[in-house]
């Protein structure tokens, strides 16, 4: 058993209201304690061991029916005390109280404190007038779930725990400065990643004369410029912003694996009567239906990155013919001219819609899996907790909350369907880069001009600075 450590500094209203020397008596037999989430500080009939003086956090006072149906009725924050049948005389109580909003708090043994009381008429009348504000808040709270709406209710309870949880605004103020300097940090880097990959690209193509000689690589048309300005945007844009996407998906994944372990417990079962245990049974659920998803996309999409790329190519030369039509318009072209640039357009505009009507397939292949996914998550986590509910070892509270849960995990573990479509786009990028790398290496070998690869000697203009 660990020693009691006693405090001299109090955050708790109710006591900076008790005269100095109650206040004094009292910090002997307080001990700073830490409050966890859905800690329980008292159970309903059962002797009181502790009051409670909480800090920063709020408990709950729950009422439960005979059928195992709970309900909140009140509040208590840093402006009260967890505890007050003992200053009714009693020491048992009707509700319950659980940590809603976990913090830190004092408490002090019941005894000590019904003690304290009984010597100090000052300390008494401060309990009581909190007791009566409570009353009322009670009062006001039953009054407000029977008349006011859900969203109405919402609002009155965070109004109740504004004061309980000073530290929201501060949390609030340190949350939008992170984000904000997320932002700049990802976007500097996209620039700096982009340069860096344009000015290479741009100098190996311009290195050696290979403007004259890239028109055809790798058995199709390179379209440099194309390359150069839009695959290479995707190819730097896109990866920078998955790795803060997935980033966040991992810490969602991470915090809430945490609530579903605890709100779902173990799952007992048995099977042509052998006996086991699931520990976590929710998180085993979800991780196996993440990888189910998972691995059914991939297998569906499997051809999307072939698509977008032959997609990309084929708007690639729609705009290669659009700008040689542009070229020859320059120059006096008799309608014979006029007839082959038109079909080469027609033609290419051709190849774009067909590669589109393509791809539109895949995305309704991948569709059927990501919404599908959409609908059937929160239905597969109230499934999931049917047996503890049929047990009644979950309450209808729970059960919501462990659903809502398992949906945030299926969020965070299923991003990469989430992602499937512009991960496709983004790796089709990459690739047409890689080949018109690839190409420049070619030409390097069949010319013996070595390409770029620095500020040394080179033939052409630089466009590093």
């Amino acid at each position: 058993m660990t020693e009691r450590q006693p405090t001299t500094r109090a955050d708790n209203r109710l006591l900076a209201l008790l005269p100095a020397k109650d206040r004094r008596r009292l910090e002997k037999h307080l001990e700073r304690i830490p409050l966890t989430y859905r800690q329980s500080l008292y159970h309903a009939r059962q002797p009181l061991d502790f009051v409670y003086f909480i800090e920063t956090g709020v408990g709950s006072l729950v009422n439960t029916m005979a059928n195992g149906a709970a309900a909140e009725v009140g509040t208590i924050g840093n402006e009260g005390i967890v505890g007050l049948p003992l200053l009714l005389g009693d020491d048992r109580a009707p509700t319950s109280v659980y940590v809603q909003v976990p913090g830190e708090g004092l408490r002090m043994g019941a005894a000590l404190f019904s003690a304290e009381l009984a010597r100090s008429a000052s300390m008494r009348l401060v309990m009581l007038r909190y007791a009566h504000a409570l009353f009322n808040q009670v009062a006001q709270s039953a009054a407000c779930n029977h008349f006011h709406s859900l969203e109405q209710r919402c609002c009155r309870w965070m109004l109740m725990i504004w004061h309980q949880t000073h530290l929201l605004a501060l949390f609030a103020a340190l949350s939008i400065g992170l984000a904000v300097t997320a932002v700049w940090g990802r976007m500097t880097f996209q620039r700096s990643w982009r340069a860096w990959v344009s000015r290479h690209l741009i100098d190996a193509w311009l290195g050696g004369d290979r403007y004259l000689h890239i028109e055809l690589g790798n058995g199709e048309h390179q379209n440099a410029e194309y390359r150069i300005t839009e695959d290479a945007r995707l190819a730097t844009d896109a990866p920078i912003d998955f790795v803060v996407e997935l980033l966040a998906a991992v810490l969602t994944a991470g915090t809430f694996v945490i609530v579903l372990w605890h709100v779902g417990g173990a799952l007992e079962a048995t099977v042509l009567g052998v006996s086991f245990t699931i520990p976590g049974y929710l998180v085993v659920a979800a991780v196996a239906y993440a990888v189910l998803t998972t691995g059914t996309l991939m297998i569906v999409g499997r051809h999307m990155i072939g698509v977008i790329e032959s997609k990309n190519q084929a708007e690639a030369e729609l705009k290669y013919a659009v700008a040689h039509l542009r070229e020859r318009a320059t120059r006096r072209m008799s309608p014979g001219d006029v007839q082959e640039a038109a079909s080469e357009v027609a033609m290419a505009l051709g190849d774009v819609l067909r590669e589109w009507h393509y791809l539109a397939w895949q995305y309704m292949r991948t569709t059927y899996i990501s919404h599908g996914n959409a609908l059937l998550a929160p239905l597969v986590g109230l499934i999931l907790c049917v047996p503890h509910y049929v047990q009644g070892t979950m309450l209808l509270g729970d059960v919501t909350q462990a659903a809502a849960a398992f949906v945030a995990v299926q969020g965070a573990f299923n991003w990469l369907i989430d992602n499937f479509p512009r991960l496709a786009e983004c790796l089709s990028s990459a690739n047409r880069v890689g080949n018109l790398l690839l190409a420049f290496d070619q030409l390097e070998t069949a010319e013996g001009t070595p390409a770029p690869a620095g500020n040394g000697d080179r033939k052409g203009p630089s466009l590093r600075p």
